[in-house]
């Protein structure tokens, strides 16, 4: 039964670490891609070109946070938030591709189209920067219920090895009883045959009782 529990208990840790794996990463893709607006907002404004690498980095990051998070959401069969981070994913190459043409309209020095474009983008995609956080907030409350499961599992698991162990211990000492009876009343018994022999009572006899062996020596007597 101990063993059982602890199975059930690995495989719910097992389930938790992944699940806190996905929410780690949509967590991550979430940060990179504020970051990245955040970036091209401030390089419209200054048009500092240094801001671009880090923009594309931004970008690169949240598409691979939000694969990693796919991938492990198709390991554990979770088909529902798969289709979740796949639309998740296409609304991120939608921000990358529109973070090209915004760097390429404020590289030609047209800052409006450039903030026109960004604030465009913006707006389409309130709707997967939404589900971005109700995939995220899922596998948080999943990695919780999963955790206070494994508790729990654990908390059986130890209440269950000392149930056993008293189980076993009251077994062993019945047992013990019980073999000590079998062998101590023959001898017993044996005892008081010799002492009447002893006494002179020629008659008296040795009961052929218990184990193999103490019958046997009855017998003999």
């Amino acid at each position: 039964g101990s063993a059982w529990f602890a199975r059930a208990q690995q495989s719910a840790m097992a389930e938790m670490q992944a699940r806190a794996a996905s929410a780690s990463l949509l967590q991550d893709a979430e940060a990179n891609g504020t970051l990245a607006t955040l970036l091209l907002q401030r390089y419209i404004i200054s048009g500092d070109e240094a801001d671009v690498p880090g923009i594309r980095l931004s970008l690169a990051t949240v598409t691979q946070n939000l694969e990693g998070a796919r991938a492990q959401e198709g390991m554990n069969g979770h088909e529902e938030q798969v289709a979740r981070i796949s639309e998740i994913t296409a609304g991120a190459a939608f921000l990358a591709e529109t973070s090209e043409q915004v760097i390429a309209l404020r590289q030609s020095s047209d800052v409006q189209g450039a903030a026109a474009a960004l604030e465009a983008a913006t707006i389409r995609l309130v709707q997967p920067g939404l589900e971005l956080d109700r995939a995220a907030e899922q596998e948080r409350q999943e990695t919780a219920a999963l955790r206070s499961r494994a508790d729990r599992r654990a908390d059986l698991e130890f209440w269950f090895a000392v149930l056993g162990g008293a189980a076993g211990a009251i077994a062993a000492a019945a047992a013990a009883v019980l073999i000590t009876r079998s062998i101590v009343r023959p001898l017993s018994r044996l005892e008081s045959a010799a002492v009447a022999v002893a006494g002179g009572d020629l008659a008296a006899r040795a009961p052929v009782m218990g184990p193999r062996e103490l019958a046997r020596v009855g017998a003999s007597f």
